[in-house]
């Protein structure tokens, strides 16, 4: 990263945002946002980036494609950025012509696996359903649990999430003792909870964003 820049003199590395704080998918630019902020304040506690302190601009798209660009807009307008942080992959394919123009790496929270083909300024650092139940399925069979409880969101994705699980922990482990859901409003799981610990897993796995 210390790379990104043609202007490494700069005192600050900034990290530009566009994320959908608001709208029907803001519960993911709210959740990204946090972690940018925490990524940030690591990096800075250990010296920045080249002796640089991070700092993150944002900007809100709603979850719209449109005002994804003009966003990405806004902030490359004084041509400080280091590097683009852009998440959806409607976004990503909207601004990547920009990154490219610019000259300004892209790294793109998409699930899409050819996203990167757009040009060579794109970076995807989103695991798929897959190959994150793979991972996960992976570590429950390494620690030797058999009885495995989850707690996932209503949304259909995470059903497949869900299939991906038992399907890597297959034929180790037959299947999930218990699952329960959750909407995304829920703020309070503890009913939920109570449910999955009365069947007695060895194993909680909790799947949301």
């Amino acid at each position: 990263l210390s790379g990104c820049s043609d202007n490494a003199s700069r005192k600050e590395f900034i990290v530009a945002a566009v994320i959908p704080k608001t709208g029907p998918i803001g519960y993911l630019g709210e959740q990204e946002l946090a972690g940018l902020q925490l990524a940030a304040e690591d990096i800075n506690k250990r010296g920045g980036i080249s002796g640089r302190p991070v700092r993150i601009k944002w900007e809100d798209t709603g979850g719209d494609v449109a005002k994804a660009v003009t966003a990405a807009n806004k902030l490359l307008l004084d041509g400080n950025v280091d590097m683009l942080f852009v998440t959806t992959t409607g976004a990503v394919k909207a601004i990547a012509p920009i990154a490219e123009n610019k000259g300004i790496p892209l790294f793109a929270m998409s699930s899409d696996i050819g996203i990167t083909k757009l040009n060579r300024y794109v970076f995807r650092i989103y695991m798929n359903f897959d190959d994150e139940q793979k991972t996960l399925a992976g570590y429950i069979k390494e620690r030797g649990f058999n009885r495995v409880a989850l707690i996932r969101p209503e949304d259909a994705a995470f059903v497949s999430a869900q299939a991906a699980l038992a399907q890597h922990l297959s034929p180790k482990i037959k299947g999930l003792v218990a699952v329960e859901t959750f909407s995304r409003q829920d703020r309070d799981y503890r009913l939920q909870i109570g449910k999955l610990l009365q069947k007695k897993p060895d194993c909680l796995v909790i799947l949301g964003y």
